[in-house]
């Protein structure tokens, strides 16, 4: 990760990359490691959230596959004797023979279905301190073109980090800023 250390203070015109091709993923760019070599194209993961109790079963061997163009996979993993109920085990299970998450895709759960999310994100499969210095070294996303964090292939470092909230009434010191997740 130490290509990484000074991508908090680069810049990355994110508007002007190509939009990635089906099927392909950012990477990190040979010329400037801190800026992706594409960016994915803006995704409504509340497209697939609607319909993924309607969508088929994955057969017992079958990994979903990630379609860009409708925000969603083309079948979901089957839940052996899921019953809504999940034990811990059921739940690690689940997040075992999850898929990882595809650039663009979100991870969403729905527990009418399914005991864990609909994929893993990558930085969940890196080192916690790996992941922590990524995010601590990322640039940030460029809000001028509504630029969000994605996976990179071969990396647990997402391509920039979002903005930090800003709290109304300011913090203190002794307290963390957090979004509220209620519009202001």
């Amino acid at each position: 990760n130490a290509e990484y250390m000074g991508c908090a203070a680069a810049t990355c015109n994110v508007g002007a990359l190509p939009v990635c091709a089906a099927g392909e993923q950012p990477v990190p760019s040979t010329a400037n490691p801190c800026c992706p070599t594409c960016r994915m194209a803006p995704c409504d993961a509340s497209i697939c959230r609607a319909n993924y109790e309607t969508l088929r079963l994955c057969a017992a061997t079958e990994k979903p596959i990630f379609d860009p163009a409708a925000c969603c996979v083309n079948c979901r993993v089957q839940q052996p004797n899921f019953n809504a109920a999940c034990t811990p085990d059921q739940i690690k299970a689940c997040i075992t023979a999850a898929p990882v998450c595809a650039a663009g895709e979100a991870p969403f759960f729905d527990p009418t279905v399914s005991c864990c999310a609909s994929c893993v994100r990558p930085a969940a499969l890196c080192a916690m301190t790996a992941a922590g210095d990524c995010f601590k070294n990322a640039r940030p996303c460029d809000a001028a073109v509504n630029e969000v964090p994605q996976p990179q292939t071969g990396s647990c470092c997402p391509t920039c980090k979002p903005a930090a909230p800003t709290c109304n009434p300011v913090c203190t010191d002794k307290q963390i800023c957090a979004p509220s997740g209620v519009d202001a």
